[in-house]
Protein backbone atom coordinates (compact mmCIF):
# COMPACT_ATOMS: atom_id res chain seq x y z
CA UNK A 1 0.00 0.00 0.00
CA UNK A 2 1.05 3.61 -0.62
CA UNK A 3 2.39 5.27 2.52
CA UNK A 4 0.16 8.02 3.89
CA UNK A 5 1.35 11.62 3.92
CA UNK A 6 2.03 11.51 7.66
CA UNK A 7 4.27 8.45 7.24
CA UNK A 8 6.20 10.16 4.45
CA UNK A 9 6.55 13.26 6.64
CA UNK A 10 7.87 11.09 9.50
CA UNK A 11 10.39 9.49 7.13
CA UNK A 12 11.70 12.92 6.15
CA UNK A 13 11.90 13.93 9.80
CA UNK A 14 13.80 10.76 10.73
CA UNK A 15 16.50 11.78 8.21
CA UNK A 16 16.93 15.12 9.98
CA UNK A 17 14.79 17.31 7.73
CA UNK A 18 12.42 19.69 9.49
CA UNK A 19 8.83 19.25 8.35
CA UNK A 20 5.82 21.58 8.21
CA UNK A 21 2.24 20.93 7.03
CA UNK A 22 0.88 22.72 3.96
CA UNK A 23 -2.71 23.71 3.16
CA UNK A 24 -4.22 20.78 1.19
CA UNK A 25 -3.88 21.45 -2.54
CA UNK A 26 -1.74 24.56 -1.97
CA UNK A 27 1.88 25.53 -1.29
CA UNK A 28 1.22 27.72 1.74
CA UNK A 29 1.93 26.62 5.34
CA UNK A 30 -1.01 25.33 7.35
CA UNK A 31 0.51 26.40 10.66
CA UNK A 32 0.47 30.05 11.68
CA UNK A 33 4.20 30.74 11.80
CA UNK A 34 5.30 28.85 8.70
CA UNK A 35 8.78 27.38 8.49
CA UNK A 36 9.80 28.82 11.87
CA UNK A 37 7.61 26.06 13.40
CA UNK A 38 9.03 23.27 11.22
CA UNK A 39 10.15 20.31 13.31
CA UNK A 40 11.48 16.76 13.38
CA UNK A 41 9.45 15.97 16.52
CA UNK A 42 7.40 12.84 15.88
CA UNK A 43 4.56 13.71 18.27
CA UNK A 44 4.09 17.15 16.73
CA UNK A 45 3.99 15.69 13.21
CA UNK A 46 1.41 13.08 14.25
CA UNK A 47 -0.65 15.88 15.79
CA UNK A 48 -0.53 18.08 12.67
CA UNK A 49 -1.56 15.33 10.25
CA UNK A 50 -4.04 13.92 12.77
CA UNK A 51 -5.93 17.21 12.48
CA UNK A 52 -5.49 17.40 8.68
CA UNK A 53 -4.55 14.06 7.06
CA UNK A 54 -4.51 15.60 3.55
CA UNK A 55 -1.98 18.32 4.41
CA UNK A 56 0.90 18.62 1.97
CA UNK A 57 4.52 18.35 3.09
CA UNK A 58 6.96 21.24 3.29
CA UNK A 59 10.66 20.72 4.10
CA UNK A 60 13.19 23.21 5.47
CA UNK A 61 16.48 22.23 3.78
CA UNK A 62 19.02 24.11 5.92
CA UNK A 63 21.48 24.04 7.43
CA UNK A 64 22.73 20.63 6.27
CA UNK A 65 21.13 20.86 2.81
CA UNK A 66 20.05 23.46 0.30
CA UNK A 67 17.92 23.32 -2.83
CA UNK A 68 18.55 24.83 -6.25
CA UNK A 69 15.10 25.81 -7.51
CA UNK A 70 15.07 25.61 -11.33
CA UNK A 71 12.05 27.55 -12.59
CA UNK A 72 10.51 26.60 -15.92
CA UNK A 73 9.27 30.17 -16.46
CA UNK A 74 11.32 33.38 -16.70
CA UNK A 75 11.02 35.70 -13.70
CA UNK A 76 8.20 38.19 -13.92
CA UNK A 77 9.11 41.84 -13.30
CA UNK A 78 7.65 45.24 -14.00
CA UNK A 79 8.75 47.08 -17.14
CA UNK A 80 10.85 49.46 -15.06
CA UNK A 81 12.89 46.57 -13.68
CA UNK A 82 13.00 44.78 -17.01
CA UNK A 83 15.30 47.35 -18.60
CA UNK A 84 18.86 46.15 -18.80
CA UNK A 85 17.98 42.61 -17.79
CA UNK A 86 17.68 39.45 -19.78
CA UNK A 87 14.89 37.27 -18.47
CA UNK A 88 15.47 33.56 -19.08
CA UNK A 89 14.07 30.46 -17.40
CA UNK A 90 16.08 28.17 -15.15
CA UNK A 91 16.63 25.50 -17.81
CA UNK A 92 18.16 28.03 -20.20
CA UNK A 93 20.33 29.24 -17.31
CA UNK A 94 21.59 25.67 -16.75
CA UNK A 95 22.28 25.25 -20.49
CA UNK A 96 24.38 28.41 -20.49
CA UNK A 97 26.26 27.32 -17.37
CA UNK A 98 27.07 23.96 -19.02
CA UNK A 99 28.06 25.73 -22.26
CA UNK A 100 30.58 27.71 -20.18
CA UNK A 101 32.24 24.42 -19.20
CA UNK A 102 30.59 23.63 -15.89
CA UNK A 103 28.82 20.31 -15.28
CA UNK A 104 26.31 19.69 -12.53
CA UNK A 105 26.86 16.29 -10.90
CA UNK A 106 23.77 14.08 -10.52
CA UNK A 107 22.07 14.60 -7.17
CA UNK A 108 18.71 14.06 -5.49
CA UNK A 109 16.09 15.74 -7.70
CA UNK A 110 12.34 16.35 -7.57
CA UNK A 111 10.08 17.59 -10.35
CA UNK A 112 7.42 20.24 -9.74
CA UNK A 113 3.94 20.34 -11.34
CA UNK A 114 4.88 23.50 -13.27
CA UNK A 115 7.73 21.67 -15.01
CA UNK A 116 10.53 22.96 -12.77
CA UNK A 117 13.09 21.04 -10.72
CA UNK A 118 14.33 21.02 -7.14
CA UNK A 119 17.98 19.91 -7.03
CA UNK A 120 19.05 18.93 -3.51
CA UNK A 121 22.63 19.52 -2.36
CA UNK A 122 24.48 18.78 0.84
CA UNK A 123 26.22 21.76 2.39
CA UNK A 124 29.99 21.49 2.41
CA UNK A 125 31.43 21.21 5.97
CA UNK A 126 33.71 24.19 5.33
CA UNK A 127 30.92 26.39 3.92
CA UNK A 128 28.27 28.32 5.80
CA UNK A 129 24.56 27.51 5.45
CA UNK A 130 22.92 28.67 2.24
CA UNK A 131 20.11 31.19 2.57
CA UNK A 132 17.27 32.08 0.19
CA UNK A 133 18.21 34.34 -2.70
CA UNK A 134 17.75 37.94 -1.61
CA UNK A 135 16.49 38.98 -5.03
CA UNK A 136 13.97 37.07 -7.10
CA UNK A 137 15.31 38.44 -10.39
CA UNK A 138 18.98 38.15 -11.22
CA UNK A 139 21.05 39.04 -14.23
CA UNK A 140 22.13 36.72 -17.00
CA UNK A 141 22.92 33.17 -15.99
CA UNK A 142 21.18 33.41 -12.63
CA UNK A 143 17.76 34.35 -13.96
CA UNK A 144 15.31 31.52 -13.31
CA UNK A 145 17.47 29.98 -10.56
CA UNK A 146 16.86 30.45 -6.86
CA UNK A 147 18.14 29.13 -3.54
CA UNK A 148 16.05 27.48 -0.85
CA UNK A 149 17.95 26.93 2.39
CA UNK A 150 17.88 28.28 5.93
CA UNK A 151 14.71 30.27 6.74
CA UNK A 152 12.83 28.91 3.70
CA UNK A 153 11.06 25.74 2.62
CA UNK A 154 10.27 23.65 -0.43
CA UNK A 155 7.20 21.58 -1.27
CA UNK A 156 8.14 17.90 -1.08
CA UNK A 157 6.87 14.77 -2.86
CA UNK A 158 4.25 13.34 -2.86
CA UNK A 159 2.40 16.63 -2.21
CA UNK A 160 -0.29 17.30 -4.79
CA UNK A 161 -1.66 20.67 -5.95
CA UNK A 162 -4.30 21.44 -8.63
CA UNK A 163 -1.37 21.70 -11.10
CA UNK A 164 -0.18 18.17 -10.37
CA UNK A 165 2.09 16.06 -8.20
CA UNK A 166 5.59 16.67 -6.82
CA UNK A 167 7.71 13.58 -7.62
CA UNK A 168 11.24 12.35 -6.98
CA UNK A 169 12.83 11.93 -10.41
CA UNK A 170 16.24 11.01 -8.96
CA UNK A 171 15.97 9.49 -5.48
CA UNK A 172 19.73 9.10 -4.89
CA UNK A 173 21.35 10.73 -1.84
CA UNK A 174 22.12 14.41 -2.20
CA UNK A 175 25.78 15.13 -2.98
CA UNK A 176 27.91 18.05 -1.84
CA UNK A 177 27.35 21.04 -4.11
CA UNK A 178 30.31 21.95 -6.35
CA UNK A 179 32.20 24.98 -5.08
CA UNK A 180 31.65 26.83 -8.37
CA UNK A 181 27.86 26.46 -7.99
CA UNK A 182 27.91 27.78 -4.42
CA UNK A 183 30.02 30.76 -5.49
CA UNK A 184 27.73 31.44 -8.45
CA UNK A 185 24.61 31.46 -6.30
CA UNK A 186 26.26 33.72 -3.72
CA UNK A 187 27.09 36.38 -6.31
CA UNK A 188 25.87 39.83 -5.39
CA UNK A 189 25.78 41.45 -8.81
CA UNK A 190 22.27 42.70 -8.09
CA UNK A 191 23.31 44.72 -5.06
CA UNK A 192 22.31 48.38 -5.20
CA UNK A 193 25.02 50.54 -6.73
CA UNK A 194 26.31 52.97 -4.13
CA UNK A 195 26.81 56.56 -5.20
CA UNK A 196 30.50 57.46 -5.33
CA UNK A 197 31.67 59.49 -2.36
CA UNK A 198 32.59 63.02 -3.47
CA UNK A 199 36.03 64.02 -2.23
CA UNK A 200 36.30 67.04 0.04
CA UNK A 201 37.74 70.21 -1.46
CA UNK A 202 41.50 70.41 -1.18
CA UNK A 203 42.71 71.23 2.31
CA UNK A 204 39.37 70.82 4.09
CA UNK A 205 40.01 67.22 5.11
CA UNK A 206 42.82 68.51 7.36
CA UNK A 207 40.75 71.08 9.20
CA UNK A 208 37.65 69.76 10.93
CA UNK A 209 37.04 73.14 12.57
CA UNK A 210 36.77 74.95 9.26
CA UNK A 211 34.51 72.23 7.91
CA UNK A 212 32.07 72.68 10.82
CA UNK A 213 32.19 76.46 10.42
CA UNK A 214 31.41 76.20 6.74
Amino acid sequence: PMPTLVHVALTYASSGLRVLPLVPGAKTPLNRHGCSEATTDEATIWSWWGRCPEAGIGLVPGPAFWVLDVDSHPPSVTEAKRRGRELIDGFEALRRIEAAGYTLPPTRTASTPSGGLHLWWRTSPDAGPMRPSQRAVMRGALAGLDVRGVDSYVVAPPTETPSGLYRWTDPRRAVVAPTWLVMLMLREDEAPVKAPVRPLPSGMERDAGKRRWA
